[in-house]
């Protein structure tokens, strides 16, 4: 978000685009930390954050797509955001409950 303000110098509809994609990453990976923390207890924070997710891999594969990213862009973007959709479906990663029993 901190480098909408180096990369547009004027309040422009791509700014505030920019800096809304931003802000929404940013609540992706916290609802992901919540997920690793409380995933194990919390059916419905696990399943949104799966869905979240998925949702998330298709934006950023439609983005790469519009902006006519090459081959080698669309593979490193969507991977990475994949592979955050990957580990939310693990339930080892959904935390462990306290005293440490499964």
């Amino acid at each position: 978000m901190i480098t909408t303000f180096r990369a547009f110098h004027d309040l422009t509809s791509a700014a505030v685009w920019f800096f809304g994609a931003g802000i929404a990453m940013s609540l992706v990976g916290a609802l992901n930390l919540l997920n690793g923390m409380y995933g194990h207890a919390a059916r419905g924070v696990r399943l949104t954050a799966i869905v979240t997710n998925l949702a998330t891999v298709v934006y950023a594969s439609l983005a790469g797509l519009a902006s006519r990213a090459s081959v080698a862009e669309l593979v490193v973007i969507v991977g990475l955001v994949a592979s955050t959709t990957a580990l939310s479906l693990l339930r080892a990663t959904a935390g462990t409950p306290p005293g440490g029993s499964t």
